[in-house]
């Protein structure tokens, strides 16, 4: 029997990063893998990468998507790391620093940094944006406040409004054929009085977030470099609980070239340890495999990529 569909049928598009187990873990009962448009939230425990991750996707998604990104940041924010972060990434648009006053130079910073996103993002140059991070999102009330003075909610209110504003662009968007995403960067707190975890920005953020990653530092190399693993929490797109693995060069962010080896290596296509067996005439040493990812040697690493191109599970 045939479907018949009338009205505006929105298109499920998606965009792929070229990380092989990122891509796959998203994959739908219809073989679709990558990134959906809309919003997709990253969170994790403080200070493993979580920022470098998402300049690192944004990076390359808008070079694809030939479109700028709007960055928007309520905390500390290292531009010298950041440009580092793209230029590995060899990103060609205008990357923009969403601004945190208004028009009087008044600094209800938050709220108006929010606006300001949502402005950005309603503009034609914009379809990549990164908020960093909901966790740390205060009001006026708590602005204005002295210690110990409660503002329960006030949090959740404000980013409630902001995913209402953000999905109306989305949708315009999508239905004007150039469909947007976001990366909404957010913490883990262990709760209290309870077991398990604490998400900030409340129930409503949602609105907005097609796919929830969860992400882990797995192992710390002496130079800065890490692994990361992530995980499929919570998706409308896709099933939940697949895993996928990053690899991120210290200084440099995310590389794809030590992430597809570490996929080869979590399938069982190479053996891990100190030296690798890359299909080459000899093995060779980590470090030395990791050196040529800094040089950014993609020939070098073109048997790796090959071995997942091949790979059928």
């Amino acid at each position: 029997m045939a479907l018949k569909f009338t009205g505006f049928v929105p298109p499920s598009e998606r965009i792929h990063t070229g990380f092989y187990s990122l891509d796959h873990a998203l994959e739908d009962n219809r073989g679709n893998i990558g990134l959906p448009y809309w919003g997709i939230q990253i969170y994790g425990r403080e200070k493993i990468g979580k920022t470098t991750i998402c300049c690192s996707l944004a990076a390359i998604l808008a070079n694809k998507l030939e479109t700028n990104v709007a960055f928007a940041s309520v905390e500390y924010v290292n531009s010298v790391l950041i440009e580092d972060a793209l230029t590995h990434q060899n990103f060609l648009q205008s990357w923009h620093y969403v601004e945190r006053e208004d028009e009087k130079g008044n600094r209800d910073a938050d709220a108006v940094l929010l606006d300001n996103l949502v402005d950005d993002m309603t503009s034609p140059n914009f379809r990549v944006c990164i908020f960093d991070a909901i966790g740390s999102v205060r009001s006026t009330y708590e602005e204005a406040s002295s210690h110990g003075e409660a503002n329960f909610g006030r949090r959740a209110f404000l980013m409630g409004q902001h995913a209402r504003k953000m999905s109306n662009v989305f949708r315009k968007k999508i239905k004007d054929g150039t469909p947007a995403l976001g990366f909404y960067i957010n913490h883990v707190h262990q709760g209290m009085g309870h077991y398990g975890d604490v998400i900030p920005g409340g129930r409503t953020i949602t609105y907005i977030i097609n796919v929830h990653l969860k992400m882990k530092q797995e192992k710390v190399w002496d130079d800065g470099s890490y692994l990361l693993s992530g995980k499929v929490v919570k998706s409308n797109i896709c099933p939940n609980g697949k895993e996928f693995t990053l690899f991120a060069i210290g200084g440099l962010g995310l590389d794809k070239n030590m992430s597809a080896l570490y996929d080869c290596i979590n399938i069982g296509l190479i053996k891990e340890g100190a030296w690798l067996d890359l299909g080459m005439e000899k093995k060779l040493r980590l470090n030395d495999v990791l050196e040529k990812a800094k040089e950014k040697d993609d020939e070098f690493f073109e048997p790796v990529h090959a071995m997942l191109e091949n790979y059928t599970p």
